[in-house]
């Protein structure tokens, strides 16, 4: 009876051991949220509203994408994107200033309205697909 239970209890705590480290490592992971909202916190002055972006449109569907990750996320090390996908992603306000352009390292870093506008304006120009021209066709209104 005693070699059973042994048995019984090593099959038991192994198991809890393996649902605990898959818990832990999956709790490292960041949700995808499928609608994203583009605000404009930080600006002098709040001249248009913020910018609703569809996270699963340009990531999945075929209207907008798939559009890669690392065309919008993104590291830069050297010169190079070095973020690739399942990375951590800061909001593009930690190196992206909204009020004036910086130097992180020598390197000129835009501030974020211009990287926004850079970024996705020039994409979907390129792409032929979604808006660009108009204002009011990404900041809808309230």
């Amino acid at each position: 009876m005693t070699k059973r239970f042994c048995i019984l209890f090593t099959a038991i705590l192994t198991g809890l051991v393996f649902l605990c480290v898959g818990t832990l490592i999956a709790g490292d992971k960041q949700v995808v949220p499928d609608k994203v909202t583009i605000e404009n916190k930080g600006y002098k002055k709040d001249k248009k509203r913020p910018v609703p972006l569809s996270h699963k449109a340009h990531s999945t569907d075929k209207k907008y994408g798939p559009v890669k990750c690392a065309d919008c996320h993104h590291v830069y090390k050297d010169g190079k994107n070095v973020w690739k996908e399942g990375d951590y992603v800061d909001k593009c306000s930690k190196c992206h200033d909204p009020k004036k352009n910086t130097k992180e390292d020598g390197v000129k870093v835009m501030k974020l309205q211009n990287a926004y506008h850079k970024n996705c304006k020039n994409c979907h120009k390129k792409e032929k697909k979604g808006p660009f021209k108009k204002c009011n066709d990404c900041h809808v209104k309230k």
